[in-house]
This record gives structure tokens, sequence and C-alpha cells, in this order.
């Protein structure tokens, strides 16, 4: 089904918020792209018959931004969508991690193979909040952790634990959908990962 996209770039510290504010204001998903540039570069997606414009809108009041910011809105197909995610998506390297789609091939070397396509969940590596994360499990993790991953979307943080030894990995998020698409992800990776609702999660430490 055809859809939009919207596009516009804000300053970073307005990137979060008003990635909120429009995906409670009717989209589908966003994006952050703020690797390199000055400002924050945001990627909505609409359905066909939502109204782009209308919830910009909407977006900037709730989040205090001047009204008249420039964006652009563009007609999507889905096979176009699918083929600039995959164009767009590099893979990535991080001590010991190697991540990156199916049709990316690992280099000579590379000691743990993480494999994520983009998807209906967030999560693939290229936000700057998931690489510090990433960052962080290669240089603290030795093997036999228990490890949470809260919020875990598409799943990559906690197939990159599981894959970096943890004893133990749970990962919870409020969304349906992205409990599913963790659970395939681990599939693909061969991990063991239980992925739940927060209220289905097992006290403990």
């Amino acid at each position: 089904m055809p859809s939009h996209a919207l596009r516009l770039e804000v300053e970073h510290a307005a990137a979060d918020a008003l990635s909120d504010a429009l995906l409670d204001a009717g989209a589908e998903s966003v994006s952050i792209d703020a690797l390199g540039s000055p400002r924050a570069m945001l990627s909505a997606l609409f359905a066909e018959a939502a109204d782009p414009a209308k919830a910009l809108a909407c977006a900037l009041r709730r989040c205090g931004q001047p009204p008249h910011i420039a964006y652009t809105v563009d007609a999507l197909q889905d096979k176009d969508w699918v083929r600039s995610s995959q164009a767009q998506f590099a893979p990535l390297r991080l001590g010991r991690l190697w991540i990156g789609a199916t049709w990316h091939e690992p280099p000579a070397g590379a000691v743990q193979v993480v494999r994520i396509d983009p998807g209906l969940a967030f999560g693939t590596g290229s936000h700057p909040t998931t690489r510090l994360v990433l960052e962080f499990l290669d240089s603290t993790m030795r093997g036999g952790e228990r490890v949470l991953d809260y919020g875990c979307g598409s799943g990559i943080l906690a197939i990159a634990a599981a894959k970096l030894g943890a004893g133990r990995v749970d990962a919870v998020d409020v969304d349906h959908t992205a409990i599913g698409v963790t659970r395939e992800n681990a599939r693909a990776n061969a991990v063991a990962v239980s992925p739940c609702l927060p209220e289905t999660l097992a006290p403990g430490r």
C-alpha cells in the first residue's frame, strides 16, 4: 500500500521529543539520522490516508517548536521503502561485534555476527544511543551475566548480549510487534533470548 514519507531537519536537542510527538500524531514510524551532521534528520512514515502536514503541525505545537519549519513529503511505494531501507543500512563493526543485514557479507575475522534486517521494530545499530550501548556491552561483558533489555525493539541489544556470552537474557517491550520481532531475530541468530511484555516479566534482579 502506498504511504507518505515526511522529512525535516531539526536541532539535535529537539529530535527525540519531536519524534515521540509525531508518533502520537499518527506516524507509523520515525527514524532519526544524526550521524556526522550538525542537525538531526527526522524521517516519518505515514499511511496513505494520513495528513503528514497536519500531523507535523500538531507535533510542533506539542513540543513548543516554531510552527513554520521546512519539510518535504514524498509518496512512497512499499517496494521503494524496502529498497531505500536496504540501501541506507550499512554494516557496523564494534569491537567483537559485527552487525549487518542478511544481504551483507561479514568480513573475515568477525568474532560475533549479529544479523538484523530493517523492519517493523526499532533497532539496527545505526542510532547513536544504540551504538553507545553496544560499545558498553562489548567492553563490559565477560560471559555468564544476566541481562535485561528493557524496551527491546528489534532485540538487537539482547541478541548482542547473548552473542557476547550472557548466561540469561530477558527482553521487554510494551509493543506486541516488538516482542514478536525480537523472538524471530533471536531465532535467526541462534541465541536464547526470552522476550515478554513488562507485566509478564518474572521477578528477579
